[in-house]
């Protein structure tokens, strides 16, 4: 008995509707399988990349950038790592400056190899660890710890938390010591009972900024030195006397920069106000109060103040980065009629229409009384000299605040950063070193998703319900279509 034949018809197997249709399915499948690898694969070589975080936190700032163009000498950036122990985020910021310039070179070194290499840079108590930053141009070195590239606060307990990552700042900051080789000078007044660097915590910070402080006492010494590029006045007590005056008069006369951060006392500050008067200010009697919460830090304390940031190039970066500047007891600043006519006043930190100066301090009312002088109110202003030709060089440049403690430690808080930035936004503005104002820390800390009981079900809702039911009906869909082909 003869087995059957089979004989397979391939031109008619696909004349076949299902498998004709079948085979383009899968042809135009694989197609987009390939294409999608392909492209895959160029973009995996393009250098492009999109940062999406809030903050830019992986982006260089376009001061950064613009001084990355005006580079003309060589810079070489010596990172010390030991193999293996890099820190990704550090030398990922690293490449970004190299990429951005071509007179900067990357190169990594092994301290646990190389003693006689970190003895050239080696300084007092500094760590030459793993991972740390090393700039050199020329002849000129600043060395980066590993543990400046972070925002670190503590809880009551002791415990360390990083909040912010700031190695551009510091990058940024070495490039402009190493190519400039200027290091500015800070004289901080003393002889009234102020505040000094230290007291508010503040002078390793500053320090890092690339000046160098040193103290000054106008009545053991008649005139401000030449090398003077900022005065500080934190907080006097005491008023200025008359030789002491006359000193800073000629000083600001001369081009000079100074910050005036004056606090709530009983003194009577009468040559203070007479030096600033010239300038079309004066601080004035009382505290300042608001009622509006929007300006509050606590909504029953019309003390503590969260002011407005007036737009301002101190203020800018703090605003775009979305920070609060705490300000607890400020006395007010007013602003004169009579001034100079070269004068440019413009406010920094000012409360909203609901605010007002308390002068009659026996009444503690938190509420705004009959007597009480009404609002806006000027908690901080700059001031500088208005130029009457292009040429001609910059003038005075002047900052004058009625709260001064703000920047410095204040209890249950610390150091706040937002406080901190004002006030190096503040030096970099009288030293005209206006590149490396927005270059701050960026803030690591990362706000939870909340949610209300009525977003969580709708969330819910089209998550549980209607995707899969959409995904369910679409795929019934195609399944019945495909049945009839």
């Amino acid at each position: 008995m003869k087995k059957p034949t089979f004989r397979v018809n391939i031109v008619e197997i696909f004349r076949n509707k299902r498998v004709r249709y079948g085979g383009y399915a899968a042809l135009v499948t694989l197609a987009a399988v390939v294409v999608l690898v392909v492209v895959n694969l160029i973009f995996q070589q393009l250098p492009a990349e999109i940062d999406m975080t809030e903050n830019r936190l992986f982006s260089l700032s376009e001061q950064t950038l613009e001084l990355l163009d005006t580079i003309e000498d060589e810079v070489t950036i010596y990172a010390l790592y030991t193999p293996g122990r890099e820190s990704a985020n550090v030398v990922d910021v690293l490449k970004k400056y190299v990429r951005a310039s071509d007179k900067l070179r990357l190169e990594y070194i092994d301290p646990d190899k190389n003693p006689v290499f970190l003895k050239k840079y080696s300084q007092g108590d500094t760590n030459l660890g793993n991972g740390t930053i090393i700039f050199e141009g020329g002849d000129i070195f600043k060395v980066i710890p590993s543990i400046d590239l972070y925002d670190v606060s503590y809880s009551q307990s002791g415990e360390p938390r990083v909040m912010g990552f700031k190695a551009e700042q510091r990058f940024t900051n070495a490039l402009l010591y190493v190519t400039s080789g200027v290091t500015p000078k800070i004289y901080v007044i003393e002889g009234h009972s102020e505040y000094t660097l230290e007291r508010l915590g503040l002078r390793p910070t500053v320090e890092k900024e690339n000046f160098t402080v040193e103290k000054l006492n106008l009545l053991t010494t008649p005139e401000v030195p030449d090398d003077a590029d900022i005065l500080l006045i934190l907080s006097p007590e005491f008023d200025l006397t008359e030789r002491e005056a006359e000193a800073l008069s000629v000083y600001l006369e001369n081009d000079g920069s100074a910050l005036f951060f004056f606090d709530y006392n009983d003194a009577d500050l009468t040559r203070f106000n007479e030096v600033l008067a010239s300038y079309g200010v004066e601080v004035g009697n009382g505290v300042v109060m608001e009622s509006n919460r929007n300006y509050l830090y606590a909504p029953d304390n019309p003390l503590w103040l969260a002011p407005i940031l007036v737009s301002h190039e101190i203020t800018r970066p703090l605003k775009n980065s979305g920070l609060t500047v705490l300000m607890p007891t400020n006395l007010p600043i007013r602003t004169l009629e009579i001034r100079k006519r070269n004068v440019v006043l413009e406010p920094l930190l000012r409360t909203s229409d609901d605010s007002w100066i308390r002068t009659d301090l026996e009444n503690s009312s938190p509420l705004k009384q009959p007597g009480d002088i009404p609002g806006p109110v000027d908690l901080a202003v700059a001031i500088s000299k208005q130029k009457t030709e292009m040429s001609e060089p910059e003038g005075y440049r002047i900052i004058v605040a009625g709260n001064a403690s703000f920047v410095g430690t204040i209890p249950y808080f610390g150091n706040l950063k937002p406080n901190t930035d004002f006030f190096l936004n503040c030096l970099s503005w009288l030293n005209k070193r206006t590149d490396s104002i927005s270059v701050r820390s960026k803030s690591l800390f990362e706000f939870p998703l909340q949610m209300s009981g009525t977003v969580q079900l709708i969330y819910a809702a089209i998550f549980v319900l209607l995707i899969p039911i959409g995904i369910l009906v679409t795929g019934l869909v195609v399944w019945l279509r495909r049945r009839h082909l």
